[in-house]
């Protein structure tokens, strides 16, 4: 269990293109106030006066290898850490997952399979791909963190990002 980073290679060039997705806005507090205040009763939603629209510029015909490692938490009590290395190993290898892994938003799931050694990438040269979506900070009110993406020679290294202080 390396502490490697975390990498992308796509065998093609790297294509882009721009989606509109639709989308409501965030009404999970509007909701809580209907229901501390009258109960369910009168409890609706008019889909024109909250839609919204997205704009998103998405990556086409990608491929991508990825690397990952986990941290032990003080929930893990006396486990170890080969246990859940294993498990995860195992549950990939059969391509099981609790939740279908995603590339930024919902709507581009990802099929994933396990591979003992990640291929070599064709690309050569860098490419500035942008700020991507890095995380959200669930603890400090839902702040989203973005990198900026830099694939130099068909790999995006965001363990390198983190570590240079990229992510914001």
């Amino acid at each position: 269990m390396e502490d490697r980073p975390a990498a992308c290679s796509e065998p093609d060039p790297v294509r882009e293109y721009p989606a509109q997705r639709g989308g409501f806005e965030d009404l999970g507090a509007q909701c809580q106030e209907c229901d501390e205040e009258r109960g369910l009763a009168g409890l609706h939603l008019n889909v024109n006066e909250h839609r919204q629209q997205r704009a998103t510029l998405a990556l086409r015909d990608v491929a991508y290898v990825i690397e990952a490692h986990f941290e032990m938490t003080g929930k893990a009590g006396e486990d170890q850490p080969i246990k859940h290395h294993d498990m995860f190993k195992r549950r990939a290898q059969k391509g099981q997952c609790f939740h279908r892994p995603a590339l930024g938003v919902r709507e581009f799931v990802a099929d994933f399979e396990w591979v003992q050694e990640a291929p070599a990438s064709a690309l050569e040269g860098r490419q500035d791909l942008g700020w991507m979506l890095y995380d959200i900070d669930f603890a400090n009110g839902k702040r989203p963190q973005f990198f900026r993406a830099e694939m130099v020679d068909g790999v995006i290294d965001v363990a390198a990002a983190r570590a240079g202080g990229m992510v914001r």
